[in-house]
C-alpha cells in the first residue's frame, strides 16, 4: 500500500495541485479511488515516487516554472530554454569540478552585456549581441524536479549548477546592477539537463570544449564592427604605408599574396599605443591620424626590413616593441640596425611573448632612441 492509500480527499488535491501542478476543476471529476489511480498513472508517467507527494511541507511547492523545447540528443533528453537576467541567480557556477572562475575576465563580459542593448552608434552600426547556450544542469531530491507539457517545475530543493558557461553567467550576474531596469527581462539562453551526476557533468564540459573550432584573433578582429580597437585597427591597416594592402585579414594568412602583418598583430600594436589615453568616440579620428603618422614615420625605416622573410620585425612582438617608442624621440632610418633575423638573439627571446617585447624595445632604445626621455 502506498501513501495514497492514507490520504483523503482533501488531501489527495492539495497534493495534485502544488506538485503535479493539476488543474482544480479537473480534480473535482474524480472520486478518491479514481484520483489515487490518476495521480500513480501521472507519478509513474513522470518518474516521480508517489510516496513523496504526501512527505513533501507546503513551503516546498513550486519555486520556480521554465517553459522549455525538450528535446534528445546522443542519449541525453536536455530542454533548451531561458532565464530572464532578474532571475539569474537561481543559477551556481560548478566551478568545483571544472575549472575555476576567472575573475578577471568578468568586467570584460559585464561591459560586452551593458553596451549591446541594440542602439545604433555614431556610425549607423546596431549594438547587438548575442551568447551561446549556457549549460544547466539541475539536481535535487526525488520529485523536486518534474516535467509538465514542455514545463520544468522546480522546488526550493532543486539546486541549478552551470557546468558550461559559468563566466557568461557571472559576468551577465556583474552587469545586471549598470543595467536599464527594462532589460532585467532580457533572457540568456539555457540548455537544461536534469539529474546529471558529477561525471557527466564534467564529461559534458570536456565534450563542449574540445569539440569547439575556436576563431582566430583575426578573425575576431576582422569581423568586429563595434569594438573600438578593432575599428581603430582596420583603420590603422587601411590608412598607414606600413600597413595598406599588405595586411592579413579574417580567413588570409599571412605570406599569402603578399600578405606581411596580421590584423591581430597590429590590433596588439593599436592597443600599446592607446593605453594611456584609451580609445573613446570623441578621441577616436585625433587617435587615427596620430597611430597612422606614427606608422608610416616607422614604414620609412622598415621597409626593406619587412619585406625579408628571414625577419622576424612583422610579429606581434616587434610591433608592440616598435610602438612603444611613440612618445620617444627616434631616428627612423637607425631601424635597419637592429638584428631583426629569425637566427639573431632576439629572434631567440620568444614568439610573441613579454619577454620577448621587452628585449626587442631595449634594443631599440639603444640603437634607435635619440632622446631616452619620453616626451
Amino acid at each position: 500500500m502506498d501513501v495514497l492509500e492514507t490520504m483523503d480527499r482533501k488531501n489527495l488535491e492539495r497534493a495534485a495541485r502544488r506538485h503535479l501542478q493539476l488543474d482544480p476543476d479537473t480534480l473535482k471529476e474524480y472520486d478518491p479511488p479514481a484520483l489515487r489511480l490518476e495521480l500513480r498513472r501521472i507519478c509513474n508517467e513522470r518518474g516521480i515516487d508517489v510516496n513523496t507527494l504526501a512527505n513533501r511541507p507546503a513551503s516546498a511547492q513550486w519555486a520556480i516554472q521554465l517553459p522549455t523545447e525538450p528535446g534528445h540528443a546522443m542519449g541525453l533528453d536536455y530542454y533548451q530554454g531561458n532565464m530572464r537576467y532578474s532571475e539569474l541567480y537561481r543559477m551556481i557556477p560548478a566551478s568545483g569540478s571544472q575549472r575555476k572562475i576567472t575573475k578577471s575576465r568578468l568586467p570584460k563580459i559585464a561591459d560586452y552585456v551593458n553596451s549591446r542593448d541594440g542602439s545604433v552608434d555614431h556610425k549607423g552600426h546596431r549594438r547587438i549581441g548575442a551568447f551561446p547556450s549556457v549549460i544547466c544542469s539541475i539536481r535535487g531530491p526525488e520529485g523536486s524536479v518534474v516535467v509538465i507539457d514542455k514545463n520544468l517545475f522546480l522546488t526550493a530543493d532543486a539546486v541549478m549548477r552551470v557546468p558550461e558557461g559559468q563566466h557568461r553567467l557571472e559576468g551577465t550576474k556583474l552587469a545586471l546592477p549598470g543595467l536599464d531596469p527594462s532589460r532585467l527581462q532580457d533572457t540568456l539562453p539555457v540548455t537544461y539537463y536534469v539529474g546529471l551526476t558529477d561525471e557527466e557533468e564534467r564529461q559534458l564540459f570536456s565534450d563542449i570544449n574540445s569539440t569547439i573550432v575556436k576563431v582566430t584573433k583575426s578573425q575576431t578582429y576582422t569581423y568586429d564592427s563595434l569594438g573600438l580597437l578593432a575599428l581603430l585597427a582596420k583603420e590603422v591597416a587601411a590608412e598607414s604605408r606600413a600597413f595598406a594592402g599588405k595586411t592579413a585579414f579574417g580567413q588570409d594568412r599571412v605570406g599569402d599574396h603578399g600578405l606581411l602583418f596580421s590584423i591581430s598583430n597590429i590590433a596588439a600594436a593599436v592597443e600599446e599605443m592607446t593605453k594611456e589615453d584609451g580609445i573613446t568616440d570623441d578621441n577616436f579620428e585625433r587617435i587615427l591620424d596620430e597611430t597612422a603618422a606614427f606608422w608610416d614615420r616607422i614604414n620609412t625605416g622598415m621597409v626593406s626590413v619587412w619585406k625579408d622573410k628571414d625577419s622576424i620585425a612583422t610579429n606581434r612582438a616587434s610591433l608592440v616593441a616598435l610602438a612603444r617608442l611613440k612618445g620617444f624621440s627616434f631616428d627612423p632610418d637607425l631601424l635597419e640596425s637592429v638584428d631583426w633575423s629569425k637566427s639573431g638573439p632576439l629572434a631567440k627571446v620568444g614568439g610573441g611573448s613579454n619577454a620577448a617585447v621587452a628585449a626587442i624595445f631595449a634594443e631599440l632604445t639603444r640603437k634607435v632612441v635619440v632622446d631616452k626621455n619620453p616626451e
